[in-house]
């Protein structure tokens, strides 16, 4: 377990066995991500720091199927820290109010102006980080045979190069995607864990006991009737804008309590609207685009700076499901496994921007020496980054049950 130790952890067979299932090869798949994603911890637990042969020969055009690729949750990359091995947050606990003196003073005596008031200082550290290759082979002469002209062998080794930068920019959506699926899962466990404060909203739940209806699930609504789902949909539209509203107040919901010395960490913080981030299910965007913003014109919600729909949280084949094992912390700041949560009925995540980050740690694409005697060089792409959850941020998880 690299992660939340000051050691590096090789990442590219968790990298490979979430991209198969983020492309399709695999189905959903039950996924253990607790060596690689790290979360703030109160007590820093430190360790060591540890030829191509589908070519033919050719004598016509050439078309080379590949485009340029965007990972998406682009808005999770919040720095570059080439040097140091811990990222740390200072945070600061809230004080009670005490009483006005200067309208109590009494004859003889004195007011102590220098009584000691210390400061309530909570640190959380991030720390560990996880590492992966990619390689590309460029040949000298031997595919010479393969491509008609100088110019055809060019535009190969050109589409060669942005075919691996596209590889690469999908291990990196992957792993921000999993990074995503530790933070809902944590706050799935912590609805067990820190059940005073609210870390789950079950959006069916909430809808029956609000209209005095008994749908058991998402078909049994469906199968009532369009205006029945419709309505549905408006109420969870406003009961996410109203989520989104309470994050702006200064206080201690959607986010895990701390325990400092036996005493609660009285840590109160607030998520201003351009600094929370909205993913929410692809399905369920449209449901609200046809539902909602067709009749009502609202726009605020889904254009909120952080906004993004989200096709999967896992695999692809089943886009509101996950099955995962990740990171959380407990009620002393200390990082913890999560027990193996499934869900089907994940519908989207709110949350503070610093919740759920990603910082760059090396990312470099590098030639090797011209190999003379055989001909060839090889590219190299080396990643080594940091995915890391904020459990004391504000987040929330919403579920469509």
């Amino acid at each position: 377990m690299a992660v939340n130790t000051m050691s590096k952890e090789q990442a590219y067979a968790f990298v490979k066995a979430v991209t198969e299932q983020a492309t399709g090869e695999k189905v959903l798949t039950p996924t253990d991500a607790t060596s690689y994603i790290t979360v703030g911890q109160k007590a820093l637990a430190a360790g060591y720091d540890p030829l191509l042969g589908a070519l033919s020969q050719v004598i016509e055009r050439t078309l080379f199927a590949v485009r340029p690729y965007t990972a998406k949750f682009d808005k999770l990359i919040v720095s570059e820290e080439l040097f140091g091995a811990i990222t740390r947050k200072i945070n600061f606990g809230d004080d009670d109010p005490e009483a006005n003196q200067a309208y109590s003073l009494v004859e003889g005596e004195s007011i102590d102006m220098y009584k000691v008031g210390k400061n309530k200082i909570l640190e959380l550290c991030f720390v560990g980080s996880d590492m992966w290759n990619g390689k590309k082979t460029v040949y000298g002469y031997q595919l010479d045979t393969a491509f008609k002209d100088a110019d055809e062998g060019a535009r190969f080794f050109s589409a060669l190069i942005l075919h691996f930068a596209n590889e690469r920019e999908q291990w990196l959506e992957n792993m921000k995607r999993t990074v995503v699926t530790n933070f809902i899962a944590g706050k799935i466990q912590l609805e067990t864990d820190d059940a005073e404060v609210t870390h789950v909203v079950h959006l069916l739940t909430e809808y029956n006991t609000a209209t005095g209806n008994s749908y058991a699930d998402i078909p049994s609504l469906r199968n009532a009737g369009a205006e029945a789902y419709a309505d549905f949909i408006r109420f969870v539209y406003a009961r996410i804008e109203r989520l989104s509203d309470y994050m702006t107040e200064r206080s201690r919901l959607y986010q895990r309590s701390i325990v400092v010395d036996g005493e609660p960490f009285r840590l109160n913080r607030h998520t201003p609207k351009d600094a929370q981030r909205l993913y929410l299910n692809a399905d369920l965007v449209e449901s609200i685009k046809t539902s909602v913003r067709a009749i009502t014109y609202h726009e605020n919600l889904l254009t909120l700076p952080g906004f993004e729909t989200v096709n999967f949280w896992q695999a692809i084949d089943k886009p509101m499901s996950i099955d995962y094992t990740g990171n959380v912390i407990d009620e002393t700041g200390k990082p913890k496994a999560t027990g193996n949560i499934k869900s089907d009925v994940v519908a989207g995540v709110l949350f503070d921007k610093d919740a759920i980050s990603m910082t760059i740690k090396h990312n470099s694409l590098k030639p090797t020496p011209w190999n003379v005697a055989g001909e060839y060089m090889n590219y190299f792409a080396k990643t080594d980054m940091r995915f890391a959850n904020d459990f004391t941020e504000k987040g929330i998880v919403l579920l469509l049950d």
